[in-house]
């Protein structure tokens, strides 16, 4: 119940600081994310594949972006956007490398 409150204060936060007429892109876009993280959760293949595909993409552009920000003297947002790619590397790479990760998704089927 305090996280639904919680949840209905941020979004209320969300559109009275920026309106309401991104609310609607957020919220389908949460709603996918937790679509897709329930179907990892359950085994599901092309939620695995899928999250490859996503990550992958997040790690090059974060990359593109603390370069960016490195050259343009922003060095604390470089480093972040640095961690931040290295982090969705490391969960391509476990998601299509690890053989503990493909145990459960066979076992999930």
């Amino acid at each position: 119940m305090a996280a639904c409150s919680d949840l209905g204060a941020s979004i209320a936060t969300l559109v009275s600081v920026q309106g309401a007429e991104r609310i609607v892109v957020r919220l389908v876009r949460f709603f996918f994310t937790v679509l897709i993280a329930v179907n990892l959760y359950r085994g599901a293949t092309w939620a695995r594949w899928l999250s490859v595909v996503l990550y992958s993409l997040g790690a090059f552009v974060a990359a593109l972006a603390a370069f960016a920000f490195v050259t343009n003297g922003f060095v604390f947002g470089g480093v972040a956007m640095a961690a931040m790619a290295l982090a969705y590397g490391v969960s391509v790479v476990l998601l299509t490398t690890s053989s503990r990760v493909s145990a459960y998704f066979e076992s999930c089927r």
